[in-house]
């Protein structure tokens, strides 16, 4: 027989799961009811999100939300973000949404909800002068290497490799500290370390190493969110990203370098 306090306790849980489940429920409806959707994006990741000349962000990351707004027939609202800080606006509810360049992983998935299927994937490298001649990730055990505050890349090349990472708030910032000396590379997302590497300014610089630690990027929604009528509405729209070839045509447009995981979700969600 159930006792009366096991009753109770049971129905309160019930309740809240229930009052839970409809607060994240009414986001979708939330948004198309104040008519923006706001959505966490990074302005320090050419060309995934960055500042324009007039101070726009702009890139890829940025087409996909707009895209997202039009699909849902409202304004789009950039809300700039940091590695550091896009998961406490997320939780405090300043943004719908995050498109910033964040992985998958395990620790994120404990605080927040990531939609799937991913929309993009990257792996870890490092960017190096030239004349410090590095020819495997051993080679760093027990070196200072630069990175940006709230990646994922600092605990891995220190977990792996044994190398001290030193994080710095911005990537601009741990550029500038590569360039000072500080550390013997800046270790980051493969792709942008080397569209990086074609820049000029770095003509001394290389990335050298064969990337490892391959990531897989999500749209992050709120703890419980990715089963609502949200989050399945963003699945599905990232699924037709797929399907379509958008994902693509994007990586194209922004001149990043081709990139496997999207030519295999595409033929996975061909039509």
């Amino acid at each position: 027989m159930i006792s009366r306090r096991a009753l109770t306790l049971g129905l309160s849980a019930i309740a809240v799961g229930a009052l839970t489940l409809s607060a994240h429920a009414e986001t979708l409806d939330a948004v198309k009811k104040k008519g923006v959707l706001s959505v966490g994006v990074k302005a320090d990741s050419r060309p995934w999100g960055y500042l324009d000349p007039q101070g726009q962000p702009i890139g890829m990351e940025i087409d996909l939300a707009k895209n997202v707004a039009d699909r849902l027939g409202v304004k789009f609202e950039a809300v700039i973000v940091q590695s550091s800080n896009r998961i406490q606006f997320l939780e405090q509810g300043r943004v719908d949404m995050l498109i910033a360049t964040m992985y998958d992983t395990p620790e994120r998935r404990r605080v927040i909800d990531m939609v799937q299927p991913h929309y993009y994937s990257a792996a870890t490298n490092i960017l190096a002068p030239k004349s410090a001649n590095l020819k495997s990730w051993e080679e760093l055990r027990g070196k200072k290497v630069c990175g940006q505050q709230g990646s994922v890349y600092n605990k891995w090349i220190e977990r792996t490799y044994g190398a001290s990472a030193m994080s710095l708030p911005t990537i601009e910032e741990g550029y500038a500290a590569l360039r000072a000396g500080n550390c013997v590379g800046f270790v980051y997302n493969d792709l942008l370390l080397e569209m990086a590497a074609e820049q000029p300014i770095w003509a001394g610089y290389t990335v050298p190493l064969k990337s490892e630690d391959r990531q897989y990027h999500s749209i992050g929604v709120r703890k419980g969110e990715a089963e609502t009528p949200f989050g399945k509405k963003l699945s599905e729209i990232v699924i037709d990203w797929h399907r379509t070839g958008y994902l693509k045509e994007l990586n194209k447009k922004w001149g990043i370098p081709a990139n496997e995981y999207l030519e295999e979700a595409a033929k996975k969600y061909a039509r």
